[in-house]
Formats: C-alpha cells, sequence, structure tokens
C-alpha cells in the first residue's frame, strides 16, 4: 500500500523514499532511523537511498535535514561511537565539502578551488572512503568532524557537492534529521 499524501498527514505515518508505510519502532520512530544520541530524540540517523532532490524523504514528519552547525552534544558519537558501532555507515548533513584529487582523504576544504576539485559531504560516520576532516578551516564547515567523498565512495554521488542535489544508492548511509 502506498501512502497517499493526505492519509500521511491525517495519520502521522512514516514513509520510505518510494512512499511504503515504515513500521515505527518502539520509540515511534520509522524503522530507518535511529537517535544518534540515545538520550534524546533531537538528531536521527535515518538511512536509505533516494533520487536527486528526494533527501528530505528520508526524515519522519517533524524533522528536517540537518543544515546547520553540528552541535556539541553529538562530537563525541560522531567522533567515537557511530565510528564503532555503524563503521559501514555515513549519515550526512547538508554541508558539503571538496577534496584534493591528488590527495582526497587527507585535505579537504570546505569550498571549491582549483585545488579543491573533489564533491563531497560532511556528515557523521566512518563508511569506506569517508575521512575525519582533517581539511582547512573546519569552523567553515560547521564543525562536521568526517567527509565522504562522492566519487570515491560507495552510493553517494554529489556533483556539486550539494545533499539537495545529490543521490545515494546505498541503502546503509543517509542523513542526520534534526527535529523541527
Amino acid at each position: 500500500m502506498k501512502c497517499p499524501a493526505l492519509l500521511t498527514l491525517l495519520t502521522l505515518i512514516a514513509c520510505d523514499p518510494v512512499g511504503n508505510p515504515t513500521p515505527p519502532d518502539a520509540g515511534g520512530l520509522p524503522a530507518n532511523c535511529q537517535r544518534i544520541d540515545p538520550s534524546t530524540d533531537l538528531y536521527l540517523g535515518c538511512t536509505g537511498t533516494f533520487l536527486k532532490g528526494q533527501v528530505a524523504k528520508l526524515c519522519p514528519q517533524g524533522y528536517v535535514v540537518m543544515f546547520r552547525d553540528m552541535p556539541s552534544s553529538l562530537r563525541t558519537i560522531c567522533d567515537l561511537t557511530l565510528s564503532t558501532t555503524k563503521p559501514d555507515v555515513f549519515y550526512a548533513v547538508d554541508v558539503g565539502s571538496w577534496s584534493d584529487p591528488a590527495s582526497p582523504f587527507s585535505k579537504t576544504a570546505c569550498a571549491a578551488s582549483a585545488t579543491y576539485s573533489m564533491p563531497g559531504l560532511m556528515g557523521c560516520g566512518t563508511a569506506q572512503n569517508a575521512t575525519a576532516f582533517t581539511g582547512q578551516g573546519a569552523t567553515a564547515c560547521q564543525n562536521w568532524p568526517h567527509a565522504v567523498v562522492c566519487p570515491k565512495s560507495s552510493g553517494w554521488n554529489c556533483p556539486d557537492g550539494i545533499l539537495q542535489t545529490a543521490t545515494n544508492s546505498n541503502p546503509a548511509h543517509g542523513v542526520v534529521c534534526t527535529r523541527l
């Protein structure tokens, strides 16, 4: 059964990116989402594939894709906990990054330039070919600790370093959603 838009609004059903209902977990979250910080539901990691312009469908009702500075409360979780508990997952945020094609996993910047021309996305996690951010001016990347280099990744395509125009074909990856 597909989730009609009106039914979704009236019954607060969460739907996956293709419109199928997703069952909530015991805490009321859709099956594709988990609390990034187990002590709060302010920030969720929601996995799933999506096409260009459809990333917002991963976030349940009442949440949006994260687009601002990383909250300090998530620093340890993004740096250590997710790296250990979810080693093959990357949760992107709507903050782009750019890497040096000669050294894409050690030289990353927050804006494109002649040197930094390989697009990526900032976020949490250490999936294949994601790197701890060691580039120039981490505060310019809104303090997010990791970047995925899209052309070198498993599933990510972000030709302009913008999540809203990116695609993801790997169902293990997803986005950070924040409560409205």
